[in-house]
């Protein structure tokens, strides 16, 4: 993932900073609705006219200042696995445990089994913080230029 943005913020090496729109998302379709909004403002969560905010690590030590324009880049490894450890590793954690739990005690209800699964849910949101917090910054995204710089 390549994006491009404005810093609005900078503590130590992590930066925040507000999305900019590109050629790419300007001609986005997926999201067209038959009233003809598409591209960014199709995706902006309920309506809102707000940029997207991002945080990037300054790998590199560049000399940055809030209200320069630079471009970060997630690998797409990076962003495929999150994504996995967000919705699929929770949800197979749901499907086991409530499977498991089903023959390992077979006296329980499925409402029971339900709350184990929930369990397994929780579970792994516990073990990916965890996991979160050793590996800190190491998954985040990096600055990989500055595009314009304030003087």
């Amino acid at each position: 993932m390549n994006a491009q943005g404005i810093i609005t913020k900078i503590e130590q090496d992590i930066i925040t900073l507000e999305q900019l729109s590109d050629e790419e998302c300007a001609s986005c379709t997926s999201h067209a609705s038959k009233n003809g909004i598409s591209g960014c403002a199709a995706c902006n969560l309920l309506g809102s006219s707000r940029r997207p905010i991002l945080r990037a690590v300054n790998r590199t030590n560049m000399s940055l200042s809030v209200g320069d324009i630079v471009k970060i880049y997630l690998p797409p490894a990076k962003a495929i696995v999150a994504s996995m450890n967000l919705f699929i590793i929770p949800l197979v954690a749901f499907i086991l445990l409530f499977i498991f739990s089903g023959i390992f005690f077979p006296w329980l209800g499925d409402t029971e089994k339900a709350f184990a699964g929930i369990a397994g849910i929780g579970g792994w949101y516990g073990l990916f913080f965890i996991i979160h917090r050793v590996r800190n910054k190491k998954d985040w995204p990096v600055v990989s230029e500055i595009i314009t710089q304030q003087e």
